[in-house]
């Protein structure tokens, strides 16, 4: 059964400037009216009349399709639209497509020129004196200006939002990464799993790893941890772990005998045959200070 690892979502589609608090983004597709599906007005009777013919075909040919073509389907895409170097979503609100209407402006031609690709939200200078000459220049500047402003704030907005998202994935990959005891470590715990779980508990384990909830994550890595670590325990036995002062202890018997401050009379008769303690006036003072403390020490 296969083991799953976390997740990590990405984000690739457009950018939506359609929610901006309490203000509409001017967001500038049209919604198509749906088709409203015909009534059938055939009855059982007319399936059921009686065909007295002889002369039916044997093989009615069947009507042929028209292949799609490529220019189909970008109709039916529709044009994209861009926000800077952005791609965005336009919805257009229904005053303002009534509006558009009643000063003869084309909409689909305004919203190329206001989103096109790399664009700064601005009208070539026919359409702005159409628009200009039935609402007015200061009109048709402020509403340009909010609404550029508007989405200026939610792009920025959106851009903090994926930032924070992204940092708070790092740290997340980098304490999974951790808890796990990195490449080496996830290996042996995905061992583990395979050797020691049941189906459903890897299922269960899966659904959690296959999820969004980090902290459910880490809690069931922990156990997980935890029983790998017992397992051991029983297999292998304690492992060996230093005492508090085993290396003070290590590292004073292999100094100099005076680094205890005192010295046994074994030590002070090897320490005499050296040259350096005749040589040496201040070497010979602390020896022999080291030797009477060891004779207190003694007694």
């Amino acid at each position: 059964m296969t083991v799953e690892l976390i997740e990590q979502p990405s984000s690739n589609g457009p950018l939506d400037l359609t929610e901006a608090g309490d203000k509409e983004v001017l967001d500038l597709t049209t919604s198509s009216a749906e088709e409203e599906p015909q009534e059938d007005h055939s009855t059982e009777d007319e399936d059921e009349s009686l065909d007295l013919t002889d002369d039916k075909p044997e093989d009615p040919a069947e009507p042929e399709e028209t292949p799609e073509t490529e220019e189909s389907e970008e109709e039916a895409e529709g044009p994209e639209y861009f926000f800077g170097e952005d791609r965005v979503s336009v919805e257009v609100p229904d005053e303002i497509q009534d509006a558009l209407k009643e000063a003869g402006i084309d909409q689909d031609s305004l919203l190329s020129q206001l989103f096109k690709k790399d664009g700064d939200f601005s009208l070539d200078e026919e359409t702005t004196k159409q628009l200009e000459d039935k609402f007015g220049k200061t009109l048709v500047a402020g509403y340009l200006n909010m609404y550029k402003g508007i989405n200026e704030n939610q792009k920025q907005t959106l851009a903090a939002a994926k930032e924070s998202e992204e940092a708070q994935q790092t740290a997340r990959n980098t304490e999974y990464s951790e808890a796990v005891g990195g490449e080496e470590g996830l290996v042996a715990m995905e061992s583990y799993i395979e050797g020691n779980l049941s189906d459903s508990n890897i299922e269960a384990y899966n659904a959690v790893m296959d999820s969004d909830n980090h902290a459910a994550q880490m809690l069931v890595i922990s156990q997980i941890k935890a029983q790998m670590e017992l397992a051991d325990k029983l297999a292998n036995g304690d492992k060996p772990s230093a005492l508090i002062g085993d290396k003070e202890a290590s590292s004073s018997t292999t100094g100099s005998p005076l680094e205890k401050g005192y010295i046994s009379d074994s030590e002070y008769q090897g320490i005499m045959e050296s040259e350096r303690y005749w040589d040496d006036r201040d070497y010979q003072q602390r020896v022999d200070a080291a030797r009477s403390a060891g004779i207190r020490k003694q007694v």
